[in-house]
């Protein structure tokens, strides 16, 4: 079932969601910008583990979007995207990449975030030993 969000101020640009839960009661809100009119998507992602928290029009072509990665396990937990749907040119910490590069540059992000995570101790390792815990 796909869900219709985030209209643009205008009306010219929207989000289609498309909802599935990962496990109980955690939801993933996979996302398509679209131009309204056409129904053509403009960006979305091919991994449908992208999860759109927000999107805040900051004018009528530009929007900041608060994404998160299923499984959760990276740090930060969110990433902020800005699209430019005039340029389709997406900015991350000031760095732009056309919208066909982004979600390659997110991966990469949320690689290097999943070492980070418990301060470098990789997150199999504190699973396993929070079991060995219960184990003794």
């Amino acid at each position: 079932m796909l869900v219709t969000k985030y209209p643009s101020p205008t009306g010219k640009y929207l989000f289609q969601i498309s909802p599935w839960e990962a496990r109980m009661s955690l939801w993933i809100e996979s996302p398509a910008l679209l131009k309204a009119d056409t129904n053509q998507t403009i960006f979305t992602f091919k991994n449908s583990n992208w999860s759109l928290d927000s999107a805040d029009w900051l004018d009528t072509e530009r929007v900041k979007m608060s994404l998160r990665r299923y499984p959760g396990d990276h740090n930060p937990s969110s990433f902020e995207v800005e699209l430019n749907c005039l340029t389709f040119q997406a900015t991350i910490d000031g760095q732009t990449f056309d919208f066909a590069a982004l979600e390659k540059h997110l991966e990469v992000l949320y690689r290097q975030g999943q070492t980070k995570v418990g301060h470098s101790t990789p997150v199999l390792g504190r699973l396993a030993s929070l079991l060995s815990r219960f184990r003794s």
